[in-house]
C-alpha cells in the first residue's frame, strides 16, 4: 500500500461572504437600501426586468414606506434608477 507523505486535508468550509446594507435615496413614499453581498445560492427576480440574479451581486432592496418592509423587492441597481426616472408608483404591489 502506498504511503502518504502529505497530511490529509479536510474539506474546507464554504466561504461565507459578509454583506452590508447602506441607506440610499428613494422617492417619497419609498425606502431603499443598497445591499452588498448576500447568501450564496439564493436568487431574486427583479420586478422591472423580470430577470433572475444571484443574491451575491450588488443590488437594491426597496419597499413602499407604508408597508414597514413587508413587501420588499430586490432590484438591479440600474433597474431601480430607471424606475425612479420613469415613475416608481407603477411598481406598487398589493
Amino acid at each position: 500500500m502506498p504511503r502518504r507523505n502529505r497530511p490529509r486535508r479536510e474539506d474546507p468550509e464554504p466561504v461565507r461572504r459578509a454583506y452590508s446594507t447602506v441607506a440610499i435615496a428613494a422617492p417619497p413614499g419609498w425606502q431603499a437600501l443598497r445591499h452588498l453581498g448576500g447568501e450564496p445560492g439564493r436568487t431574486y427576480t427583479c420586478p422591472m426586468c423580470r430577470l433572475v440574479f444571484p443574491a451575491t451581486i450588488d443590488h437594491v432592496v426597496a419597499w413602499p414606506a407604508d408597508t414597514q418592509g413587508e413587501r420588499r423587492r430586490h432590484w438591479h441597481r440600474a433597474c431601480w434608477e430607471r424606475a425612479q426616472r420613469e415613475g416608481i408608483e407603477r411598481y406598487r404591489w398589493e
